[in-house]
């Protein structure tokens, strides 16, 4: 099989996964499970040992390898710029055009994109750029938690080696700038599922962070307690459970929001898209989550844990009493005084 006729996202899903660390036989495993590819055991270790290679660099390629085949470049002028082209093929598995590396060994030019490593932090980015963060070309992260943008930053920082701002805008909100190619890469062509299955607890809470949260209700005399996360997208709130059954961590559907349907918005009526939810409800389970997962935002974790504190201490009638004096409910929220 041609490279060519091997759908792009298989090349960058080995890379994904062997830079991460797996070996040959894992990355193969993942990949026909996560694809359910046709692509041949024997061809995706050809791509795993550099012998298939895209015709053209990907975003990911360079981002995850740019940076290195600079520095290699370097020491290896000698050669000319098709000799090391030829090196960093065999190398790297990636094919740099020569004159690109003219450029670099001359001094005139230097990688242009913002590079990436495989590392945890990357699952919690994906995760949250797949619910709260916008992602063009210029991505931004843009919430009402100062925690969260901050932890968002680091996060970034860690996996790019560059350091972010956290601006405030008028109307209260903070808001982290990045170059968002990459990222929105990831996103469209599903690779960000290999990035789920490599990082499923950063993936779940920069997830669960985004579009989720915790659900408490003193209903009808007692304190209830669920987690739930909400998206229009089917295939990620599938994916989402399927990550959470491999935690042993039980939830169900329900649906929110009907196609088309009016909601106000910021005093505005606007349509909305067909919405599910997966509800975490059971206590062994919601105990599963809170230590394995659990939530970056301070008060999402502060409600949890307070909640839970409560049923462990009290019964369920005497919990919700104590949980009306812990939180007040403002705008249909239940805010801690």
């Amino acid at each position: 099989m041609e490279s060519r006729k091997i759908p792009i996202e298989i090349f960058d899903a080995v890379l994904l996964l062997k830079t991460a660390g797996y070996k040959i036989e894992d990355a193969v495993k993942i990949i026909q499970k996560i694809y359910r590819s046709k692509i041949p055991k024997d061809q995706i270790e050809k791509i795993y040992h550099n012998e298939l290679i895209p015709y053209k660099p990907t975003p990911l390629q360079k981002a995850l390898l740019y940076n290195k085949a600079y520095k290699l470049a370097l020491t290896m002028k000698k050669l000319g710029r098709r000799k090391i082209a030829k090196k960093l093929q065999e190398k790297l598995g990636i094919k740099i055009p020569p004159m690109t590396i003219y450029w670099w060994i001359t001094g005139k030019t230097k990688p242009g994109t913002t590079p990436l490593k495989t590392a945890p932090e990357l699952g919690y980015i994906i995760g949250t750029a797949l619910t709260d963060a916008c992602r063009s070309t210029t991505a931004k992260l843009r919430v009402k938690d100062r925690d969260y943008a901050e932890k968002y930053a680091q996060k970034l920082s860690k996996i790019t080696g560059k350091k972010y701002q956290i601006s405030k805008t008028k109307d209260g909100r903070y808001v982290v700038y990045h170059n968002g190619t990459t990222i929105r890469y990831i996103c469209k062509i599903n690779l960000w599922k290999i990035i789920a299955y490599i990082y499923p607890n950063e993936f779940l809470k920069g997830a669960f962070d985004g579009d989720g949260g915790p659900c408490v209700s003193p209903s009808k005399g007692k304190l209830y307690i669920a987690i739930t996360i909400g998206n229009s997208s089917i295939e990620f709130l599938k994916f989402v459970e399927y990550l959470l059954k491999l935690k042993n961590i039980h939830c169900h559907w329900r649906k929110v929001r009907k196609e088309n349907e009016e909601i106000i918005i910021k005093n505005m009526k606007v349509k909305v898209k067909e919405t599910y939810q997966l509800v975490i409800y059971r206590k062994n389970d919601i105990k599963k989550y809170t230590q394995q997962i659990g939530f970056e935002i301070k008060r999402k974790q502060q409600k949890l844990q307070d909640a839970l504190t409560l049923l462990q201490k009290y019964d369920t009638k005497t919990a919700a009493e104590k949980w009306k004096k812990l939180y007040k409910k403002i705008n249909g929220r239940w805010t801690k005084q």
